[in-house]
């Protein structure tokens, strides 16, 4: 069996996926590893963002670049690579993904055929382990297993369709970095992520599936919440703001009432925007409001 240089794996758990990265290196036993998130991934692409890269080199911006940043990691581009296959190939994604274009199954065939692509891949479907029960206690038996899908010829809709709610998962195994980048879009294509939006709160672009989706699977920025994704952030900020504002009213209400129509102004006023666009900036604006240093400088003041 020959040997790969990327092993890309894409899993859905609990309606949740994960993409990892293994990288195997000469010389390196265990290959090195990245997680992202699918769905971000091609929007995080280092062509989206060159200018931030590379501001100050003009021939970088034009001809392609060394590196791929997305995957958090730095990971070098070998340079016939980049100039013949990767870079127009994400070049051809960025195009995609700012005038939101949608790629169909035929055209996304066409690209991996003009682009040489070697697609590898194998899909499993999460069963419960028959031998789980009997053996459970006795020897190192996993509960769950991973069945692969032998689906041949048959119709690969059909067979997710009568198998959406189960966990799943794809490896794909590919030479090049280009192929890496093929592979991720060939799932996101196929699962029908293919249209793009930006988050309501960190505002960066992502693939999404339904349309009833609001926020991406990035990290806030905010400080003291980096551990949350962006939906979560937004919750627990406005939860916080809301038990502050209650503290703040009544003690207003009760010592500083001169000053109790211009906080519940400003209230309501931060609250509708925050609940309209929870943008990072709307977020922080209506934390600073609560906040005990603000309202004691501004609320908490005797009439003159």
């Amino acid at each position: 069996m020959r040997d790969y240089k990327y092993i890309v794996e894409i899993s859905r758990e609990n309606k949740k996926l994960i993409g990892k990265l293994y990288n195997k290196k000469k010389g390196i036993n265990s290959p090195e590893t990245y997680t992202f998130c699918p769905t971000n991934l091609l929007c995080d692409l280092t062509i989206m963002n060159k200018n931030h890269y590379f501001k100050n080199d003009k021939n970088l911006q034009n001809m392609g670049y060394k590196t791929e940043y997305a995957f958090g990691k730095p990971i070098h581009i070998d340079k016939t690579e980049n100039l013949y296959y990767y870079y127009p190939l994400a070049e051809l994604i960025k195009d995609s993904i700012l005038n939101n274009k949608k790629i169909s199954i035929e055209e996304l065939e066409r690209i991996k055929l003009f682009f040489n692509i070697n697609l590898n891949y194998s899909i499993s479907l999460k069963e419960n382990n028959p031998l789980y029960e009997k053996l459970n206690g006795k020897k190192d038996i996993k509960e769950f297993t991973y069945i692969p899908l032998e689906y041949g010829h048959c119709n690969i809709n059909k067979i997710f369709e009568d198998n959406k709610t189960k966990s799943y998962k794809y490896i794909y195994k590919c030479d090049t970095l280009t192929e890496v980048i093929f592979s991720i879009l060939h799932y996101l294509i196929i699962n029908k992520y293919n249209k793009v939006r930006r988050c309501n709160h960190c505002e960066k672009l992502y693939f999404y599936q339904h349309s009833n989706s609001e926020f991406c699977n990035r990290k806030t920025p905010i400080k003291e919440y980096e551990h949350l994704e962006c939906k979560q952030a937004v919750k627990n900020i406005k939860q916080l703001c809301k038990r502050r504002n209650k503290i703040i009213d009544e003690k207003i209400d009760n010592e500083y009432y001169h000053n109790l129509k211009k906080y519940r102004a400003s209230w309501k006023k931060y609250k509708e925007i925050v609940n309209k666009e929870p943008t990072v900036e709307h977020l922080r604006q209506l934390a600073t409001l609560t906040s005990k240093k603000y309202v004691k400088k501004h609320f908490y003041i005797d009439e003159n």
